[in-house]
């Protein structure tokens, strides 16, 4: 848009719906464009704040407030914000005994479809059956959105999950997740499997310990570990499971605050 160039090595890795979304920001010029994304950030981070149920509203504030990830998001800016509103409005509408719309709400969630990897850990549990049915409904359409944007995505999206991990991330022993915990060794792939089959096993525990509102965020933050493509700033996903695990588990809550701080 600025330029008038294209790099062919430089690829939008969203699904095509999420494209054609975005499209709806072209009518505007570039600076107003994307200073109306920004202020959406914005939005999304006090809507968190506002409506997550399971922190104090100022220590919600405080979280978002002192994180670096937080700043340097919606400087890029980044979409991760979106997603941590879309979550927080399901669980809101799960406690309202809304469950088909919490479901709804996760499926718009499927722009960063890999950090639901573990969702249906907690979706196929008898009492989420409603949620799992708003989920499918949404997915479903969507998919359909897909291939009405473009009829050879599943190729041309597969190609694009299949490039070279260095041409995707410059830093990748910087994700927040097993494979760059696992660059080093030389076998990040191992490390990754060896991590989704613990991390699987600690979330399906707590999917069967708590409700679908303490589980949702451990099924997210889960999901990212797993992940083979992240990058830093989907770190502020976390947020929500550190908030969750000060509210469940008592004696963990300073190492949570310790976590949620800018420090670490």
């Amino acid at each position: 848009s600025m330029t008038g160039h294209t790099v062919d090595g430089l690829i939008f890795i969203r699904p095509p719906f999420f494209a054609a979304g975005m499209k709806l920001l072209m009518i505007m010029p570039y600076q107003s464009a994307i200073l109306l994304w920004r202020i959406m950030l914005c939005a999304s981070f006090a809507g968190f704040v506002a409506l997550f149920p399971l922190a104090p509203r100022w220590y919600a504030a405080l979280a978002i407030c002192w994180s670096p990830l937080v700043a340097k998001g919606i400087a890029i800016p980044n979409d991760v914000p979106l997603i941590l509103l879309l979550l927080t409005t399901a669980i809101v509408a799960w406690r309202g005994k809304h469950l088909f719309t919490a479901g709804i709400l996760l499926g718009l969630c499927l722009g960063k479809f890999h950090f639901l990897a573990l969702l249906p850990l907690l979706l196929i549990r008898r009492e989420n059956r409603r949620v799992l049915a708003g989920f499918v409904s949404v997915a479903v359409t969507l998919l359909w959105i897909n291939f009405l944007v473009q009829p050879e995505w599943v190729r041309l999206y597969w190609a694009g999950l299949n490039m070279p991990q260095k041409n995707m991330n410059w830093t990748p022993d910087l994700m927040p997740n097993f494979y760059a915990a696992f660059f080093r060794t030389g076998h990040p792939a191992a490390g990754v499997a060896l991590g989704a089959i613990v991390t699987g096993t600690a979330v399906w525990a707590i999917c069967r310990r708590h409700t679908f509102e303490v589980a949702l965020p451990f099924c997210i933050l889960g999901g990212i570990l797993v992940s083979p493509h992240t990058t830093f700033l989907d770190g502020v996903l976390a947020v929500p499971a550190l908030l969750a695990t000060a509210h469940s588990y008592p004696n963990l809550r300073l190492p949570a605050a310790a976590l949620l701080s800018p420090v670490v």
